[in-house]
């Protein structure tokens, strides 16, 4: 009998087994720990390795200063042959970056399953006109089955003083979204975070102009694109003052909460499925937050939070920025109470605004069991 990984005997169908049609189980799990044991009838878990967001950078008004937000965290997965009731390898959590007051943010920690998958922590935001803090990176072993990789969304490096967002985890979607577009002008600012997939940018004015901006979507059309405040959908992008759709539910509106599809499977069954579906929050104060998958709306002095995915909304009054929700990116602040909203697990922090000294700080780090009996 082939005995796999760690010495452990393993069916003798293990060479020809394949992925179970659906994962039917999961768990979150938060701090690291020796301890987590496989399942009754379970010989296959699928692995889900998020590093830590590195934390936002404060601003001070001073010349020359411009924060930047902090680097989502970096992705792996992979799937392991286990056998029922063995002890799993060390999982280690890494630490959320801390916030930069008045200075540069510290880098997240490093996440990891044993020697076998690994995600780095995204850099702490900058202090530098026009300096990206990088994402997190990811590593899986040759011997794991369905192996996937994926880098952290960088924090936009402005040549403003405004601050920009946070960049989103890498995940199933793949590398996680910038806080500010690629090719956007290099005075782009004020941005909403980023969120899960490349294409779920944080939205951003360019200048110094007060200008909500809405945080990303999930997906592949998820970004907060212009500077009106309506935060990204999964179903599409934000454009100026509206809200993105959800592929399932829609957007916020004036009068409405964004929402999602019927769906009651767990959120994080969900994310490996890619199936998050909700709409973005709107820009008008009291409905800025999105569903899940769906980015934060900019409005009043704290910027709306990203459902489970999108990336939180940058207000439009001097105050907080938006929280990311799951593996997104928070908002940079605005004005004198501007502090960076903090990232969501695995999300970077967002900087401060202009004259406020405390950015945001970045989401801890986690890993995702996935199982399904008989399989």
């Amino acid at each position: 009998m082939n005995q796999g990984m760690y010495g452990y005997g393993l069916p003798p169908n293990q060479a020809t087994r394949v992925a179970p049609p659906e994962w039917k189980n999961a768990k979150l799990i938060v701090t690291t720990t020796s301890s987590e044991t496989v399942p009754l009838n379970v010989y296959q878990m699928g692995v889900a390795v998020f590093g830590g967001g590195g934390g936002g950078a404060g601003n001070d008004g001073a010349a020359g200063v411009r924060a930047q937000g902090g680097g989502g965290g970096g992705f792996a997965f992979g799937i392991i042959d286990v056998i029922p009731g063995q002890t799993l390898a060390t999982i280690t959590i890494g630490a959320a970056g801390t916030a930069g007051n008045n200075a540069v943010g510290v880098a997240g920690g490093t996440s990891s399953y044993g020697s076998l998958l690994t995600a780095t922590g995204g850099s702490g935001g900058s202090r530098t006109s026009g300096v990206n803090s990088a994402g997190g990176t990811g590593t899986a072993s040759a011997s794991l089955r369905g192996a996937m990789t994926a880098s952290g969304g960088i924090g936009f490096g402005s040549t403003d003083t405004g601050g920009t967002g946070g960049g989103g985890a890498g995940s199933f979607y793949g590398d996680g979204g910038p806080s500010v577009r690629a090719g956007a002008a290099a005075d782009s600012c004020q941005s909403g975070g980023g969120g899960l997939g490349p294409f779920a940018w944080g939205g951003n004015s360019s200048g110094t102009g007060a200008v909500a901006s809405g945080g990303g979507g999930s997906g592949s059309c998820g970004g907060g694109d212009g500077g009106g405040g309506g935060g990204g959908g999964t179903g599409g992008p934000s454009v100026n003052n509206s809200t993105g759709s959800g592929l399932s539910g829609v957007g916020a509106s004036s009068t409405t909460q964004a929402t999602a599809g019927p769906s009651t499977k767990s959120v994080f069954l969900r994310l490996i499925e890619r199936s998050l579906d909700g709409g973005g929050g709107a820009n008008t104060a009291g409905f800025v937050n999105g569903s899940l998958g769906g980015g934060g709306g900019g409005a009043g002095s704290t910027g709306g939070a990203g459902g489970f995915g999108g990336g939180g909304g940058r207000p439009s009054s001097s105050g907080r920025g938006g929280q990311g929700g799951f593996g997104a990116g928070g908002s940079s602040g605005n004005g004198s109470a501007g502090v960076g909203g903090a990232g969501g697990i695995g999300g970077g922090g967002g900087a401060s605004s202009t004259t406020a000294t405390l950015g945001g700080v970045g989401g801890q780090g986690a890993v995702i069991l996935y199982w399904t009996e008989g399989y």
